[in-house]
Protein backbone atom coordinates (compact mmCIF):
# COMPACT_ATOMS: atom_id res chain seq x y z
CA UNK A 1 0.00 0.00 0.00
CA UNK A 2 2.83 2.28 0.92
CA UNK A 3 4.59 1.69 -2.41
CA UNK A 4 0.91 2.50 -4.03
CA UNK A 5 0.72 5.73 -2.39
CA UNK A 6 4.63 6.51 -2.66
CA UNK A 7 3.78 6.29 -6.96
CA UNK A 8 0.86 8.32 -6.91
CA UNK A 9 2.59 11.10 -5.12
CA UNK A 10 5.69 10.82 -7.53
CA UNK A 11 3.33 10.51 -10.30
CA UNK A 12 1.31 13.37 -8.97
CA UNK A 13 4.26 15.74 -8.04
CA UNK A 14 6.27 15.00 -11.49
CA UNK A 15 2.78 15.60 -13.79
CA UNK A 16 3.61 19.43 -13.39
CA UNK A 17 7.00 18.90 -14.91
CA UNK A 18 5.79 16.44 -17.57
CA UNK A 19 3.00 18.88 -19.34
CA UNK A 20 5.23 21.70 -18.74
CA UNK A 21 8.01 19.80 -20.84
CA UNK A 22 5.52 19.05 -23.17
CA UNK A 23 4.42 22.30 -23.98
CA UNK A 24 7.95 23.26 -24.19
CA UNK A 25 8.76 21.04 -26.91
CA UNK A 26 4.78 21.62 -28.48
CA UNK A 27 6.10 25.19 -28.65
CA UNK A 28 9.06 24.50 -29.87
CA UNK A 29 7.92 22.49 -32.87
CA UNK A 30 5.46 25.07 -33.81
CA UNK A 31 8.60 27.42 -33.93
CA UNK A 32 10.74 25.32 -36.27
CA UNK A 33 7.06 24.90 -38.48
CA UNK A 34 6.76 28.51 -38.54
CA UNK A 35 10.63 29.02 -39.12
CA UNK A 36 10.68 26.62 -42.53
CA UNK A 37 7.24 28.13 -43.96
CA UNK A 38 9.03 31.00 -43.84
CA UNK A 39 12.29 30.07 -45.16
CA UNK A 40 10.35 28.35 -48.35
CA UNK A 41 7.93 31.50 -49.31
CA UNK A 42 11.20 33.25 -49.09
CA UNK A 43 12.35 30.72 -51.65
CA UNK A 44 9.30 31.43 -53.09
CA UNK A 45 9.70 34.82 -53.73
CA UNK A 46 13.19 34.82 -54.47
CA UNK A 47 12.19 32.74 -57.47
CA UNK A 48 9.32 35.45 -58.52
CA UNK A 49 11.25 38.69 -57.89
CA UNK A 50 9.63 39.97 -61.00
CA UNK A 51 6.27 39.94 -59.51
CA UNK A 52 4.96 43.08 -57.95
CA UNK A 53 4.11 41.17 -54.74
CA UNK A 54 7.73 39.88 -54.87
CA UNK A 55 9.02 42.86 -55.19
CA UNK A 56 7.26 44.38 -52.36
CA UNK A 57 7.96 41.59 -49.93
CA UNK A 58 11.83 41.38 -50.85
CA UNK A 59 11.08 45.62 -49.79
CA UNK A 60 9.81 45.36 -46.72
CA UNK A 61 12.79 42.36 -45.65
CA UNK A 62 15.39 45.12 -46.80
CA UNK A 63 13.56 47.60 -45.05
CA UNK A 64 13.22 45.61 -41.67
CA UNK A 65 17.30 45.15 -42.20
CA UNK A 66 17.91 48.71 -42.65
CA UNK A 67 15.90 49.23 -39.37
CA UNK A 68 17.99 46.47 -37.46
CA UNK A 69 21.05 48.52 -38.66
CA UNK A 70 19.59 51.63 -37.76
CA UNK A 71 19.17 50.25 -34.40
CA UNK A 72 22.62 50.02 -33.94
CA UNK A 73 23.86 53.46 -35.19
CA UNK A 74 20.96 54.72 -32.58
CA UNK A 75 23.08 53.07 -30.09
CA UNK A 76 26.51 54.90 -31.40
CA UNK A 77 24.55 58.21 -31.72
CA UNK A 78 23.20 57.90 -27.92
CA UNK A 79 26.97 56.99 -26.76
CA UNK A 80 27.97 59.88 -28.80
CA UNK A 81 25.18 62.14 -26.98
CA UNK A 82 26.32 60.62 -23.44
CA UNK A 83 30.30 61.31 -23.98
CA UNK A 84 29.10 65.24 -24.91
CA UNK A 85 27.09 65.05 -21.98
CA UNK A 86 29.97 63.93 -19.72
CA UNK A 87 32.33 66.21 -21.35
CA UNK A 88 29.70 69.42 -20.49
CA UNK A 89 29.84 68.20 -16.88
CA UNK A 90 33.81 68.29 -16.77
CA UNK A 91 33.77 71.72 -18.26
CA UNK A 92 31.27 72.48 -15.43
CA UNK A 93 33.08 71.18 -12.93
CA UNK A 94 36.46 72.75 -14.17
CA UNK A 95 34.61 76.36 -14.16
CA UNK A 96 33.01 75.58 -11.01
CA UNK A 97 36.21 75.03 -9.33
CA UNK A 98 38.14 78.17 -11.13
CA UNK A 99 35.69 80.00 -9.85
CA UNK A 100 36.12 78.49 -6.06
CA UNK A 101 39.68 79.01 -6.16
CA UNK A 102 39.61 82.81 -8.22
CA UNK A 103 36.94 83.70 -4.98
CA UNK A 104 40.09 82.46 -2.31
CA UNK A 105 42.92 83.73 -4.52
CA UNK A 106 41.11 87.34 -4.42
CA UNK A 107 40.17 86.98 -0.57
CA UNK A 108 43.41 85.73 1.03
CA UNK A 109 45.71 87.76 -1.86
CA UNK A 110 47.04 84.61 -3.24
CA UNK A 111 48.65 85.00 -6.18
CA UNK A 112 49.96 81.68 -7.17
CA UNK A 113 46.17 80.60 -6.34
CA UNK A 114 45.25 83.16 -8.95
CA UNK A 115 48.07 82.12 -11.68
CA UNK A 116 46.42 78.79 -10.94
CA UNK A 117 43.49 79.86 -12.28
CA UNK A 118 44.81 81.30 -15.23
CA UNK A 119 46.66 78.13 -16.34
CA UNK A 120 43.27 75.94 -15.80
CA UNK A 121 41.47 78.35 -18.61
CA UNK A 122 43.51 76.23 -21.28
CA UNK A 123 41.79 73.05 -20.25
CA UNK A 124 38.30 75.08 -20.62
CA UNK A 125 38.71 76.57 -23.67
CA UNK A 126 40.15 73.43 -25.06
CA UNK A 127 37.23 71.36 -23.68
CA UNK A 128 35.02 74.03 -25.32
CA UNK A 129 36.41 73.53 -29.02
CA UNK A 130 36.43 69.97 -28.42
CA UNK A 131 32.46 69.79 -27.30
CA UNK A 132 31.81 72.23 -29.97
CA UNK A 133 33.47 70.17 -32.47
CA UNK A 134 32.06 67.17 -31.65
CA UNK A 135 28.57 68.74 -32.22
CA UNK A 136 29.32 70.00 -35.37
CA UNK A 137 30.17 66.61 -36.15
CA UNK A 138 27.15 65.02 -35.03
CA UNK A 139 25.41 67.57 -37.05
CA UNK A 140 26.87 67.28 -40.22
CA UNK A 141 27.31 63.64 -39.99
CA UNK A 142 24.08 62.67 -38.50
CA UNK A 143 21.32 65.08 -39.06
CA UNK A 144 19.81 64.86 -35.66
CA UNK A 145 16.29 65.98 -35.51
CA UNK A 146 13.47 67.33 -32.79
CA UNK A 147 14.83 66.63 -29.45
CA UNK A 148 18.45 65.51 -30.46
CA UNK A 149 18.48 68.97 -32.37
CA UNK A 150 17.57 71.00 -29.73
CA UNK A 151 19.78 69.07 -27.50
CA UNK A 152 23.00 70.07 -29.78
CA UNK A 153 22.35 73.48 -30.14
CA UNK A 154 21.21 74.18 -26.57
CA UNK A 155 25.15 72.59 -25.57
CA UNK A 156 26.99 74.72 -28.29
CA UNK A 157 25.38 77.60 -26.60
CA UNK A 158 25.54 76.60 -23.17
CA UNK A 159 29.27 75.45 -23.51
CA UNK A 160 30.32 79.77 -24.89
CA UNK A 161 28.66 80.54 -21.59
CA UNK A 162 30.05 78.18 -19.64
CA UNK A 163 33.58 79.34 -21.42
CA UNK A 164 32.84 82.62 -20.60
CA UNK A 165 31.95 82.74 -17.05
CA UNK A 166 35.54 81.12 -16.52
CA UNK A 167 37.33 84.00 -18.56
CA UNK A 168 35.76 86.28 -15.89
Amino acid sequence: FRFLVGFILIGLISMPFYLYYKQQVKNRWLELDKLTAVNKERQRISYDLHDDLGSSLTSIAMNAEIIKHKKVVDLNFNKELEDIRNKVLTMGGLVERQIELAVEAFTTGNMELAELVIKQDNQVDALEMAIDLECTQILALRQPTAFDLRLLITVIKVIHEIERIGDK
